[in-house]
């Protein structure tokens, strides 16, 4: 059985526009949801270990090393701004960020000692686990690994010079919330 007869709803999206790779698509789109899959056991170790949710450690990481206005954190873990300022809240509750007020202009945020010191730990967790699979893999599976991943990391850093060259055409007046830009995007690149 092959991933079109798996997948029934897949069908509709071959039917309605038809690739020559597409089979090469949605296995590959198969391979990623199983590496998600995966990655939710490491996601898991590190809540345990720090006692936060993954979303809330991609913060904090995301204000490490410099200080951060909430709206520019937001941006950059891919959140709402109310979202972004409710974790911000528990996140200086636990004492892991500090608020740092500046007159006539929004918050900075830093990272606190705490938060600095459960990053760190975060990063052992992931270090302990690569070597894991590093052990697991022998050295020609680490290479693979390495080629695969220098692969991927130079089509997606493609693809992301396309988006901002996409962005950056966007005229003033156009939707500020970038969905315009995204859109445009989308069918240059017959995504959507």
């Amino acid at each position: 059985m092959n991933k079109l007869d798996q997948y029934p709803s897949r069908r509709s999206v071959v039917d309605a526009r038809p690739a020559a790779r597409i089979q090469d698509v949605l296995d590959l789109f198969d391979e990623f949801a199983r590496i998600a899959r995966m990655s939710e056991g490491l996601f898991a170790g590190i809540e345990q270990v720090t006692g936060l949710r993954v979303g809330q450690v991609q913060l904090l990481r995301s204000v490490a090393g410099d200080a951060v206005e909430a709206r520019e954190l937001a941006r950059r873990v891919g959140q709402t701004d109310e979202a972004t300022a409710a974790t911000i809240d528990g996140l200086v509750r636990h004492g892991l960020l500090h608020r740092e007020r500046r007159p006539a202009k929004p918050e900075r945020l830093r990272l606190t000692g705490k938060g600095t010191a459960l990053l760190e730990q975060t990063h052992g967790v992931q270090v302990r686990l690569l070597d894991t699979l590093v052990s697991e893999a022998g050295a020609d599976g680490v290479q693979a690994f390495r080629t695969t991943l220098n692969g991927i990391a130079d089509v997606l850093g493609t693809i992301t010079t396309r988006a901002e060259a996409v962005q950056s055409a966007r005229p003033p007046s156009a939707d500020t919330s970038g969905r315009e830009s995204a859109t445009r995007f989308e069918r240059s690149h017959h995504l959507g």
